[in-house]
């Protein structure tokens, strides 16, 4: 019996499950994919290509299938996509089940010192990852996993056991069995590590050492955070980290290097390599002093407070910076000859939207700041913000109050993600900003604040 399925995912383990699905003799109906490689694929084996997104129920409207396969999709698939499906939907989840549902199921495996690791095949529902079991896999943490090396592990039980699930569709989806009894957890996309990835020297060294390789995604996309220590009132960035003989008063700092920094810890010692700031520059250990301040339960939990709305906005406004639209770029000045004129009463957003206007454009990327810093090192205190200066004033100016509503509910960006985002060279604002502070930000040309217009005399003329 051939079966027909609509393909959702967007790595490489999507191409693959897709080419053994037909190798069994079996079709698709079509692939729903943002990533250019799998779209190649798919369209290089003849096959319909559907972007995802807002507009998917009206793009997939019309398709009959079998089967919806959602297969490294981090994405929802809305009901009535998942209702084009007669038998039902599978998912495949990257981590045991009930316990590591939701998102970056190996790095929170590691971060929670599990010693087994595993994947899991279920029927979909309308809830994350609950269905039933219809395939598992499960292998041994190893001393030296990282991020990684873990996901690609998972990889490769995903395509051991992906013959077992064409095997139970083919039956209509049995064998299948309830998921393990045991306590349900929902690991969310804006879920971080313990003080924003800032190690702790009063754990033993192994568990220092874990959370560095938890966090080590191989050059990938890091979706989470940079582990970090606070040397000298900055924040260091940590590439790799590995148990060493030495005993110490935790934080000690026993030795260091031109390219690392041994730390005591609560039991052992941790070498700590591959130090950078946090805009990726080497930086100088003989900076650092006789002691490495591990945070406290207080300064871990503010920390954790104050990027909570920063890493709940992470994913849009990472959309922004990927695609920037700049009203104007960025080219910062050593020696900026700041010059204040009065704003008139319209006020900063009315007068954004007219530069946009007089540069020709209806709409571009400025950049909101707050003014403020609560967590510095850790928070860049802007954001993007795309305005839309199109249609009558009132519509314009509408539409800029919200996104810039938006922009103050996010309070800044994190200060690692351009580390963590391979396709960003760099975070820096746009060289026009709405400032909630009275004086102007660094790295701008013009900042607009509520009572003036701020303009840098060494880039633009008054």
């Amino acid at each position: 019996m051939t079966l027909t399925a609509l393909l959702i995912g967007n790595e490489s383990l999507t191409v693959e499950c897709g080419k053994r699905w037909l190798e069994r003799g079996h079709t698709l109906a079509a692939v729903v994919t943002r990533e250019p490689k799998v779209a190649s694929w798919a369209a290089g084996a003849g096959l319909r290509v559907i972007a995802p997104g807002a507009g998917l129920v009206e793009r997939s409207a019309g398709l009959t299938v079998d089967w919806v396969l959602s297969i490294a999709n981090l994405s929802l698939v809305p009901a009535p996509v998942l209702a084009l499906a007669r038998a039902g939907g599978v998912n495949f989840h990257d981590g045991p089940l009930p316990g590591y549902a939701g998102l970056n199921a190996p790095v929170w495996a590691l971060l929670n010192g599990e010693a087994s690791h595993g994947v899991t095949w279920h029927l979909m529902t309308s809830g994350i990852d609950e269905g039933d079991v219809l395939a598992t896999r499960s292998f041994q943490i190893e001393a030296d996993d990282t991020a990684f090396s873990l996901n690609t592990r998972c990889f490769s039980a995903a395509l051991d056991s992906f013959a077992e699930v064409i095997t139970a569709l083919e039956a209509g989806g049995y064998p299948r069995h309830l998921q393990t009894a045991g306590a349900r957890r929902v690991w969310r996309r804006a879920d971080r590590p313990r003080a924003a990835g800032r190690l702790d020297f009063t754990q033993p060294a192994e568990a220092v050492a874990r959370m560095v390789r938890a966090l080590d995604h191989g050059g990938y996309r890091n979706p989470l955070a940079v582990p970090k220590i606070e040397v000298a009132g900055q924040v260091w960035a940590v590439g790799f980290a590995e148990v060493i003989a030495g005993a110490g008063a935790p934080d000690a700092v026993l030795g260091r290097g031109p390219d690392h920094l041994d730390v005591a810890c609560g039991s052992g010692a941790v070498r700590l390599t591959a130090l950078t700031c946090l805009k990726g520059l080497p930086i100088d250990t003989g900076r650092a002093g006789a002691m490495i301040a591990s945070p406290t339960a207080d300064e871990a939990h503010a920390l954790q407070t104050t990027l909570a709305p920063v890493a709940e906005a992470e994913a849009r406004l990472r959309g922004l910076l990927l695609k920037a639209d700049p009203l104007l770029v960025a080219t910062p000045s050593d020696a900026p000859d700041w010059q204040k004129i009065a704003l008139p009463a319209a006020g900063p957003t009315w007068l954004a939207l007219a530069a946009i206007r007089a540069f020709g454009r209806t709409g571009g990327d400025i950049a909101w700041a707050s003014g403020s810093d609560p967590a510095r090192g850790y928070l860049l205190p802007w954001v993007p913000v795309r305005l839309d200066a199109s249609g009558t004033v009132i519509a314009a100016e509408a539409r800029a109050a919200k996104a810039l509503d938006a922009a103050r509910a996010a309070t800044g960006l994190a200060a690692d993600l351009a580390l963590r985002e391979p396709a960003l060279s760099g975070l820096a604002p746009s060289g026009l900003a709405i400032s909630d502070a009275p004086g102007p930000v660094a790295g701008t040309a013009i900042t607009l604040t509520g009572s003036a217009m701020w303009h840098d005399a060494t880039r633009i003329s008054a």
